[in-house]
């Protein structure tokens, strides 16, 4: 028996038997028993490599493909088979990190409490979320503050990007795009923005997404368009970061084009 079949036992009343043909199993066990009937009657395994199943990226996100994903050694697979096992792994991750993300809303409204106490919600949200979730998550309170706001924004009106988060349709640089895009717009708008491009996503680069997105909140909705700007300009700022060689990072956030014009020539005179 190979190092892959013994990482699932199966029931003993169901070894060799395929999925169906057996008893019915159900919650952790279904994923165990499942593997290893497809272990045993499939192998994985060639006469120098292993291989991937070949309904791998239809299986969704969740347990069952978390357990074949880890059951293979991505040092005996073929080129073709460690792309398709890092793209599995990253539909995972999105996964997980809308998980992450979705727990994170409940701590949003989730009153503090201790071990044995019940399930409670306030209906507004919790004064000191940000901190709590600084402490949980070694966090800046600036990150904290951040990533709580686009929980809150992916379980609200945001929610079907959410769901492609959640499905690892795409990924969390992909969902900042559209948090950033359309967090603060109505609901009418961001419908017709996800009902344009959605779908498209997965196959989309961010710097794609963040243009169809320009394009289409303008057709939407020329004059939220004009007050977005606004909004931006309000919040521009200037951030320094210090870097281990004694340099320092500066960014400018929310600028307008001239700003950048200006910003740069100012570095360029200084360096001089």
């Amino acid at each position: 028996m190979s190092r892959i079949e013994h990482m699932f036992d199966p029931p003993a009343s169901g070894i060799g038997l395929l999925p169906g043909e057996g008893p019915e199993y159900h919650d952790d066990i279904d994923v165990s028993y499942e593997l290893t009937c497809r272990l045993l009657a499939d192998g994985w395994t060639a006469p120098d490599r292993q291989v991937l199943p070949d309904d791998l990226e239809q299986i969704l996100p969740g347990p069952y493909l978390a357990a074949v994903v880890s059951s293979i050694d991505v040092s005996e697979l073929n080129g073709h088979d460690v792309v398709r096992l890092m793209q599995a792994r990253s539909r995972l991750a999105s996964h997980h990190e809308a998980g992450k993300y979705q727990a994170m809303a409940e701590v949003a409204y989730a009153p503090p409490s201790d071990p044995d106490s019940g399930v409670l919600r306030s209906s507004e949200e919790v004064e000191y979320a940000a901190v709590e979730v600084a402490a949980a998550l070694t966090l800046t309170r600036r990150s904290s503050e951040d990533q709580l706001s686009r929980a809150v924004s992916l379980t609200g009106s945001l929610w079907r990007v959410w769901e492609s988060f959640s499905a690892g349709l795409i990924d969390l640089p992909k969902v900042r795009v559209f948090e950033h895009a359309l967090g603060h717009l109505p609901g009418e708008t961001v419908d017709f923005v996800l009902d344009s491009i959605l779908g498209e996503a997965a196959g989309l680069t961010t710097g794609q997404i963040r243009a169809r997105l320009s394009r289409l909140i303008l057709q939407a909705d020329p004059d939220g368009a004009a007050s977005s700007f606004e909004q931006g300009l309000a919040d521009r700022n200037i951030l320094v970061f210090s870097n281990p060689d004694h340099t320092a990072d500066l960014q400018i956030r929310n600028a307008r084009p001239e700003d950048v014009v200006a910003a740069r020539s100012y570095v360029e005179e200084i360096a001089r």
